[in-house]
């Protein structure tokens, strides 16, 4: 299965706008809590079907199987990590 995005390998991928700005707002996200954030039609939740055909991606290519479990080991040690205060 091919994905709009996916480039053919040794094809460059290059961005399609040169006027691409990141307009999130990082101070505000930083501050937010979990309670802060609402889920709506624009941000509807995920569900496990939406997921059955990711690829893990690591660079430009397919990741490998232990990439992708160093990948959730890390994300599992930061959700778990101490929280201040």
């Amino acid at each position: 299965m091919s994905y709009p995005l996916e480039k053919p390998l040794g094809e460059s991928l290059k961005p399609t706008s040169e006027n691409c700005i990141d307009q999130t707002d990082l101070l505000k996200v930083e501050e937010m809590d979990d309670e802060d954030i609402v889920l709506t039609t624009d941000s509807p939740d995920t569900s496990r079907m939406d997921w059955s055909n990711a690829v893990f991606r690591a660079g430009h290519r397919t990741g490998t199987p232990a990439e992708f479990e160093e990948f959730k080991r890390v994300c599992l040690a930061y959700a778990n990590r101490p929280h201040p205060g």
